[in-house]
């Protein structure tokens, strides 16, 4: 037997004289009540009161992680039209816990002119695996229409219209399980209303939809997946499918039977507590027996209270183990990258190979702390902070684990110096404080410094440096238009003038703006106006009706002379700015990075084109196509050994970066039937080309077909190395 105790889950929590702290099946778990007197329930921790500060859900297992957290949001800080400063309204009143819906109460922004968006960030503190976001907005607010977007380190979580904005409440779960630590709120609409938002995380041993099931691990320090509930290790004793969540209650129980095989040698009697031992063995020695001469034999199992039965499973003598276990006494379980395959029931061996972070026959064996990937095939980054390589990796990603807060995860390094920002930190922040510009995006949560706009702050208002002439062709020059006053001296066009503005250098145009003292009707203003540079169309014709008109050239705009004309009619304006994307900046919103090889190497700040050569990692005509297989976890049906190179051809070499078709850099499998070379992108991904570079000198090859996952995208292809 196996003189293992096991009761129903939380009954025996009691026992331990913490009733009321503790619940679930091994009494772990924390109860999260509002009052300390209070006595949660045992199996489930649900409390008769409410929660605990910071904790909600039903059974008060869900933790904000926003709670007085950093807030930063974008916008005007001013009502419109009075001046009033909103000083109480702002951002940190949207994680104070203080769940009114009163506007006077809440976090409260205007977009101001100029701005696409309001952008709202909570900067979290640390990398948090988000189960749910709830957002609070003001009561009775009027219903508008807006579109609402939410990011999680820049993973998109949500990007949905909504019939009102903020909604009285919205509870938003993300499209996939996501982690991360800056989340981005970004509204569509003029204004953000905002009384609280809540990033919900589940405490630690629970998953699900609201954090409403214990995980159930063999390993007890094992957090399972807060979505799917699975164990790495295994399940628990009495647990087993993938979330473990299917339990033997007939474990241990009291049973009869109406007769049992009597003790014969070194065999013992077959007792029916051999049928409920937990032990899968299939000897004779270790199974239950009634005795022949007794007619009709039955077992019973008393299983303690009336329970909902989802399955009877009878493992007999010399049986084979049921599919998702192995070994001598069934006693372990599967564990293949393909969680539907049922694993060899003597050695546990997979076909469709181990998940990452294990290894060996029957990929029970996990990667060492220097190794991560499918076979523990890949070598982990180098995990160093202050020089100082003492960080493990994931062994399933390779994420490098316990960084400072300060550090980017992949690598620990810290991230771009203060001022500088995205890929590789080649980008000036223009922010009004460098401090606030985000290390990713570059968004400046104070709004950016004078003379920059956008999103990003990555547009420069080149129509404001002092040597820029505007002229036209009756008063001279109107310096007026671009002395950065939105509503001051407005110059009146009349028939058919023409303004002509010199820039000091030849400029890539991203777009011109003007700016009107006030809206214009457009059944009685319908006159086309046009932008030539250096004496090429800008775009197509436009119309000036809006008090900020922008004119977005095409992607070829390049010049030093912009001649704004009109066909006669007569129109206000005030300002005229010209717009150009920052270096290493491109794109209609400048919001696009270059791609380069060297940093020295600008690219096209209209259509993100190289002087040189893309950056590895990147092609195509803009070099914005990314190479998503680039040192991904690999595997091919054979190995092939070069003579000449004196080297093994391994998987991983057709994902290195080098595409030297020379002996030695290549993926070669032997000449032995069909033959396969597999990558795993770790993640779903949209693919838009399949790239083969050939081994030179090598072969012709015939019949090439390339799958996603287990749908063909490509077949019938030929060529030579």
């Amino acid at each position: 037997m196996s003189g293992v105790c096991v009761v129903t889950p939380g009954e025996g929590c009691s026992r331990f004289r913490v009733f009321g702290s503790v619940f679930g099946e091994d009494c772990t778990k924390l109860c999260r009540c509002k009052s300390s007197s209070e006595v949660c329930i045992n199996h489930n921790g649900r409390c008769p009161g409410e929660c605990a500060w910071s904790y909600g859900s039903f059974n008060c297992q869900q933790y904000n992680a926003a709670l007085f957290k950093q807030v930063n949001m974008t916008g005007e800080k001013f009502f419109p039209g009075t001046g009033t400063e909103l000083k109480h309204l702002t951002g940190d009143k949207a994680v104070d816990n203080d769940l009114s819906t009163d506007l006077s109460r809440c976090a409260l922004a205007y977009r101001f002119d100029g701005m696409e968006v309001l952008i709202m960030t909570v900067d979290m503190g640390r990398l948090v695996r988000v189960n749910k976001i709830t957002l609070l907005g003001v009561d009775h607010d009027h219903p508008l229409k807006s579109r609402l977007q939410l990011e999680l380190d820049d993973q998109v979580c949500l990007q949905r219209d909504l019939s009102y904005a903020p909604p009285q409440q919205e509870d938003v779960t993300c499209e996939s399980d996501m982690v991360g630590r800056i989340l981005k709120l970004t509204s569509f609409h003029k204004m953000i209303k905002l009384c609280e938002l809540q990033v919900w995380e589940c405490t630690a041993g629970m998953f699900g939809d609201n954090c409403e099931r214990e995980c159930l691990c063999k390993d007890p320090e094992e957090a399972c997946d807060r979505v799917t509930g699975k164990c790495h290790s295994g399940c628990r004793l009495a647990h087993r499918q993938a979330n473990c969540q299917e339990r033997n209650v007939a474990l241990v129980r009291k049973c009869q039977q109406s007769s049992f095989r009597p003790t014969t040698g070194n065999t013992p009697g077959g007792f029916c507590q051999y049928a409920v031992d937990g032990l899968r063995s299939t000897s004779l020695s270790f199974c239950a027996e009634t005795h022949n001469s007794q007619g009709v034999g039955w077992i019973q199992v008393d299983l303690g209270i009336n329970r909902y039965v989802t399955l009877v499973e009878v493992l007999g003598h010399h049986m084979q183990c049921v599919d998702g276990s192995w070994g001598p006494e069934c006693q372990y379980s599967c564990n293949c990258k393909d969680n539907k395959e049922v694993c060899h029931k003597v050695t546990g061996a997979c076909q469709s190979d181990c998940p990452p972070g294990f290894m060996g026959t029957s990929c029970q064996e996990a990667c060492s702390k220097d190794r991560y990937g499918i076979n523990c095939g890949f070598d982990c980054p180098s995990c160093t902070t202050d020089g100082i390589e003492s960080y493990p990796c994931d062994a399933k990603s390779g994420a490098c684990q316990n960084c400072t807060l300060n550090s980017d995860r992949m690598t620990c390094r810290s991230k771009c110096e203060e001022g500088q920002f995205g890929r590789d930190c080649w980008v000036t922040c223009n922010c009004k404080d460098d401090k606030d510009c985000h290390e990713v995006t570059g968004v400046c949560r104070t709004g950016c410094k004078e003379g920059w706009y956008g999103d990003n702050c990555q547009m420069e208002d080149v129509a404001r440096e002092p040597d820029v002439t505007i002229f036209d062709n009756t008063r001279g020059h109107l310096a007026y238009l671009k002395d950065g006053k939105l509503n001051g001296s407005c110059f009146t066009l009349r028939g058919k003038v023409i303004i002509r503005i010199t820039l000091v250098k030849v400029t890539y145009i991203n777009r011109v703006v003007f700016f009107l003292p006030k809206p214009r009707n457009a059944e009685s203003h319908g006159e086309l106006f046009s932008i030539t540079i250096d004496n090429k169309e800008c775009g197509d014709k436009f119309k000036l009706l809006k008090e900020r008109e922008d004119v977005i050239c095409d992607k070829h705009s390049k010049g030093i002379e912009i001649i704004f004309r009109g066909d006669g009619s007569t129109v206000d304006i005030c300002e005229v700015q010209v717009y150009e994307c920052a270096r290493y900046m491109w794109g209609k919103d400048c919001k696009h990075q270059c791609n380069c090889a060297i940093s020295t190497d600008e690219c096209n700040r209209n259509n993100g084109t190289c002087d040189g050569h893309c950056d590895p990692r990147f092609r195509g005509a803009a070099c914005q196509i990314q190479n998503m297989a680039l040192q991904k976890p690999t595997r091919q049906s054979s190995l092939f050994y070069h003579d000449e190179s004196q080297s093994l051809q391994y998987s991983f070499h057709a994902v290195d970066g080098n595409d030297d078709p020379s002996a030695g850099h290549c993926a070669v499998t032997q000449s032995l039937g069909e033959s396969w070379w597999e990558v795993d992108l770790l993640s779903h991904v949209f693919i838009n080309r399949i790239t083969i570079v050939g081994q030179k000198y090598s072969t012709c090859y015939t019949g090439i077909t390339a799958r996603a996952t287990d749908r063909q995208i490509d077949g019938g292809q030929e060529g030579c190395g």
